[in-house]
């Protein structure tokens, strides 16, 4: 042994040495999943091409012999016909529904016959196969240069982002592209608003409410608080000796919703439960919101989902005791105002901190930031300012690890040698195990606000 080292030195460093060497192993592990998953899509294409090949050579040789094909129902076409023996093969052979045959065949479909670069980005690991699966769907709509445009913007940050977030930036660089205005397709989106209602094992059953974006947010939000009052209510009368109940966070909104629909208000509620609203945003370029426009100057935004018609974005707008507004500009997209005029709202720097970068930042966390606490990342008990560039929001789980082992957070301040450092709102995570990664918030904004 090195006389340099203590006999625990020299164990702490081989245990850091091991648990790099174990994620490294794993991040290859994952890169050899992604390149089965392009392997699989080239099998799948295969068999439906040979199935195709099947069924004609099969019509030639009846033709050929005097034969009769199978002649289908009338509501289905030959080619119906086989694309959903196609389907079934796919399901057969892998032992998946139906619906996840088609969403294989499709994948690869457009993968492999039209935009070649996304394939070839997973075979060599640069995505994974639910962020091909995000971005086809988004772009088969398409015309090819419009597709190309965002697949080549999009491309680079499937190696950064978790499927979610990858998800909303695709949807946005997709949404500017569209020859039918989003006020259309809404508007024929919106006739479709449905509940699905399931029952299934062990006395359980599903309700599904399919409606408009910013109704379902408005819910959510409104589940959230309403599920945190009651929360904060219970573990008060725990902490008075009158019991508790112990549930999740995932319980009580459960129970939150039952109690809105069940008795249709909160009323018989304890006062810290009643009367909740909404805390949400929506984003608009200013440009839009003035004349209208949003394939010019861009769609507006509601924070957490996505691009929403801009004339529910103006209507949004001008309810200042329910919606956050934020006004972006028409090119830099750089926070023009943040409004401030709202029925009792949470402190102004709370809010533009969960709003600029959306979700948690640790890697992988997609816990909304309206749920998250926000956290130091130079620790206040040491000298930490409560300022925008030192605050992010971290769920629970995630805010305790940070404190209680050997993760360390820090802002990542631009690159090395700048004679003044950058605010650019990104976190960076560095693991036990010497992994980095770096946050991406959800919006930009520029310095100083």
């Amino acid at each position: 042994m090195d006389p340099k080292f203590t006999s625990t030195e020299a164990a702490l460093l081989a245990a850091e040495v091991a648990l790099t060497t174990s994620v490294d192993e794993l991040q290859d592990s994952d890169r050899l999943l992604a390149q089965a998953s392009a392997i699989r899509l080239h099998r799948a294409h295969q068999v439906a091409t040979a199935s195709r090949a099947d069924d004609a050579a099969r019509r030639a040789h009846l033709a050929a012999t005097g034969g009769r094909a199978h002649i289908p129902p009338r509501s289905m076409s030959a080619s119906d016909v086989l694309e959903r023996s196609i389907r079934l093969e796919i399901s057969a052979a892998l032992r998946i529904s139906a619906g996840a045959a088609d969403a294989l065949l499709r994948t690869a479909r457009i993968a492999i016959d039209r935009f070649p670069e996304i394939i070839e980005a997973l075979e060599v690991g640069r995505m994974s196969e639910r962020h091909v699966g995000i971005l086809v769907r988004e772009v088969d709509d398409l015309d090819d240069e419009c597709a190309d445009e965002v697949i080549e913007a999009a491309l680079p940050w499937a190696e950064k982002l978790t499927p979610p977030k990858f998800e909303r930036l695709v949807r946005r660089l997709a949404e500017r592209l569209r020859d039918e205005p989003l006020e259309q397709r809404h508007a024929r989106a919106v006739q479709q608003r449905r509940v699905h209602v399931t029952y299934g094992e062990d006395g359980m059953g599903e309700l599904v409410i399919i409606d408009s974006a910013e109704k379902i947010r408005a819910a959510e939000l409104r589940l959230n608080a309403t599920a945190a009052a009651m929360k904060a209510l219970d573990k008060a009368a725990a902490a008075d000796g009158h019991g508790g109940d112990h549930q999740t966070t995932d319980q009580w909104r459960a129970d939150a919703a039952m109690e809105l629909l069940i008795h249709g208000d909160t009323d018989h509620l304890p006062d810290g439960a009643r009367g909740i609203s909404a805390d949400v945003v929506v984003t608009v370029p200013v440009l839009s919101l003035l004349n209208g426009d949003d394939r010019i100057h861009g769609a507006a935004e509601l924070d957490g989902v996505g691009p929403i018609p801009i004339e529910t974005a103006r209507k949004l707008a001008g309810d200042a005791t329910s919606w956050m507004r934020v006004l972006t500009h028409p090119i830099s997209s750089v926070v023009l105002d943040v409004d401030r005029t709202r029925y009792r709202p949470p402190a102004d720097l709370k809010r533009v901190v969960k709003w600029i970068h959306g979700t948690c930042t640790a890697p992988g966390c997609a816990v909304s930031a309206a749920r998250c606490e926000l956290d130091h990342i130079h620790e206040w008990q040491h000298g930490g300012p409560t300022s925008l560039a030192s605050l992010h929001p971290a769920c629970k789980g995630h805010h305790t690890i940070r404190h209680a082992s050997n993760w360390q957070v820090d802002a990542d301040v631009g690159p090395p040698g700048l004679s003044k450092p950058l605010i650019t709102n990104r976190v960076r995570w560095r693991s036990p195990g010497g992994t980095v990664t770096v946050s991406q918030p959800e919006h930009e904004m520029a310095p100083p606000f």
